[in-house]
C-alpha cells in the first residue's frame, strides 16, 4: 500500500479483510484531464512478505514520536526478495468521465464511488478463483 506510514500495516496475509486506501487525487485528475478509470485488482500481494505483528503501541511510538514505521518483514530466504506466490490481476469495465478542468468535490466522490463499487466487484466476483475464502471481504479505508 502506497502513502503516508500508517497504511503500511493494513497488509495482512491472515486477515479476512483486505483494505484499500481511499485515495482521491487520480479520480480529479482523471476528470480534469478526460480520462477514463480502469478499475483493477492484484490478487496475491498480501502473501508476497512474511511480517513480524509488534503490538500496536509500539508500532504506534515509533510511528507518531519517531516518524518511522516499525516493520520487520521478510521475503525469500529472509531477503526483501518476495516469496515465490502467484500474482493475478483482473480488470474491470472502464468508468466514462467528462472532461472538467475544476471538478467539484461532488463530482469527484460520485466517480470515486463508481470506482470503489467497480472494484468491489472485481474483488467479490474473482475471490474464490485466486485463493481468497468466501467470507474475505474489500473495504476502503480513509488515507
Amino acid at each position: 500500500h502506497y502513502g503516508r506510514g500508517g497504511e503500511i500495516f493494513l497488509t495482512d496475509a491472515n486477515s479476512k479483510d483486505t483494505a484499500l486506501v481511499r485515495r482521491s487525487g487520480f479520480v480529479r485528475l482523471a476528470i480534469e484531464n478526460g480520462c477514463d478509470i480502469v478499475p483493477s485488482f492484484v490478487f496475491g500481494e498480501k502473501w508476497l512478505y512474511k511480517h513480524l505483528h509488534f503490538p500496536e503501541s509500539v508500532t504506534k511510538f515509533f510511528l507518531n514520536t519517531l516518524r518511522f514505521p516499525l516493520l520487520l518483514f521478510w521475503g525469500r530466504w529472509f531477503t526483501y526478495m518476495p516469496l515465490k506466490r502467484q500474482l493475478a490481476m483482473v480488470y474491470g469495465k472502464p468508468i466514462a468521465v467528462t472532461k472538467n478542468p475544476n471538478p467539484t468535490d461532488a463530482e469527484v466522490a460520485a466517480v470515486q464511488t463508481a470506482y470503489e463499487v467497480a472494484v468491489r466487484d472485481l474483488f467479490d466476483r474473482y475471490k474464490a478463483r485466486y485463493g481468497y475464502g468466501d467470507d474475505e471481504t474489500l473495504s476502503f479505508v480513509k488515507g
